[in-house]
């Protein structure tokens, strides 16, 4: 965004719309959530019809870009990728997963950098926990965590001194 006051002074602007727009969209948007530039929102239908819902939908978009920032919103849709999560609407609950763009290198830090040997332990710590607070069903959150080892496997890391730290990681996120 250029300058870094950018970000900060951007944030404030949007929330400053935000507050005169929210109350009088609150039924039909309860969860909003924004982060700088990206905008997570479940859409509730108020109107009986389609047609009405959709001009409803209409309005809101147009209301939300009035000002100086212009918005692009997806397709409304049961499933999205916001930030580092998968969110689906499934019955009446919410099912998340981690969400990995395509071009993702994962190019963890190597056994012989120079970094102090307790970043490893805390990645290890911090990835196991961020699986199990993103994943919604076991089998998910066990394949995750074997393809997180199996990463730091291939960047050369050995398995004697990865064990015991994905062991303690999971007794920790459990």
């Amino acid at each position: 965004m250029g300058k870094p006051c950018a970000p900060p002074w951007a944030n404030l602007y949007q929330a400053l719309h935000e507050l005169k727009f929210r109350n009088d969209w609150i039924a039909h948007v309860p969860i909003y959530i924004r982060f700088i530039d990206d905008i997570f929102g479940i859409w509730v239908p108020q109107a009986e019809g389609q047609e009405e819902d959709d001009q409803e939908w209409e309005q809101f978009k147009a209301i939300l870009n009035e000002k100086v920032l212009v918005w692009e919103f997806t397709e409304r849709t049961l499933k999205v990728d916001y930030m580092d999560m998968t969110i689906s609407i499934v019955g009446n609950k919410f099912e998340t997963t981690m969400y990995e763009k395509p071009i993702a290198l994962h190019l963890y830090i190597p056994p012989h950098s120079s970094h102090p040997p307790g970043v490893l332990t805390g990645h290890v710590y911090g990835e196991v926990l961020r699986i199990h607070r993103l994943c919604t069903h076991a089998d998910d959150i066990t394949n995750r965590v074997l393809v997180f080892y199996r990463r730091l496997l291939q960047r050369g890391h050995k398995t004697p001194a990865l064990l015991p730290l994905f062991h303690k990681a999971l007794a920790n996120a459990h």
